[in-house]
């Protein structure tokens, strides 16, 4: 891919908001301001072209939500009480496979997983070098080290790809590892069969936990 004025899908899939009497307090407002700055923004300076898409519940502030990201594209609105789950599949790998599906054939260059509850501390795109041509994921979980385990909170890759992605997140809950389930954390070795490890990239070769790192918070808490 030519370093060029890319058209960038931002996909956005789960929970944007939860009081915390169900489930985990989660709330898009916490992180919003920061990621239209921190990521939205600084696509745009970039000389790139961001695309906002968005898959969750309906929820009370439902309406508020759908203002509230700058470059906001498409929505789809699930009813959380009727939504199928297959079995061996948690909600949120079938909310990122299916909130995926709604960038398929677009004019899309490159696509970036987000989530609803993560505020950005720093620019990701000035803090690393990111490559277009790749997937990119953020850093290594340090745990099971022959794995490795990735970063599954914030990643992009080449839109050429995202079947392959889609059928990785499916992979990574469906193929244990020595019978533990370690979920979305395990995208490396299904994803390397798919696109080559050559294709992968690492921005950071430390390894870093989504509790302790310099770049973003998650908002959510108990």
């Amino acid at each position: 891919m030519a370093e060029h004025s890319l058209k960038i899908g931002i996909s956005i899939a789960g929970v944007h908001w939860e009081d915390g009497s169900k489930y985990r307090y989660r709330n898009y407002e916490d992180a919003v301001n920061q990621f239209n700055t921190n990521i939205i923004q600084s696509l745009i300076d970039l000389g790139h072209e961001p695309y906002v898409f968005l898959y969750t519940y309906s929820t009370p502030k439902i309406n508020q939500l759908l203002n509230a990201y700058t470059h906001f594209t498409d929505a789809v609105i699930v009813d959380e009480n009727n939504q199928w789950i297959p079995s061996g599949q948690s909600v949120q790998a079938v909310n990122i496979i299916r909130g995926l599906d709604t960038l398929k054939g677009l004019n899309l260059d490159f696509i970036i997983r987000a989530r609803f509850d993560q505020k950005f501390l720093l620019n990701p795109f000035k803090e690393y070098n990111w490559d277009w041509n790749k997937a990119n994921f953020l850093w290594r979980e340090p745990a099971h080290h022959d794995l490795p385990l990735l970063n599954d909170t914030f990643f992009g890759w080449p839109a050429k790809w995202t079947e392959q992605i889609q059928h990785t997140i499916e992979d990574s809950e469906l193929r244990p590892y020595n019978g533990i389930r370690i979920a979305l954390h395990n995208l490396y070795r299904p994803l390397a069969e798919k696109i080559g490890e050559e294709n992968i990239k690492l921005l950071d070769d430390r390894y870093v936990t989504k509790e302790w790192n310099k770049l973003y918070k998650l908002t959510r808490h108990e």
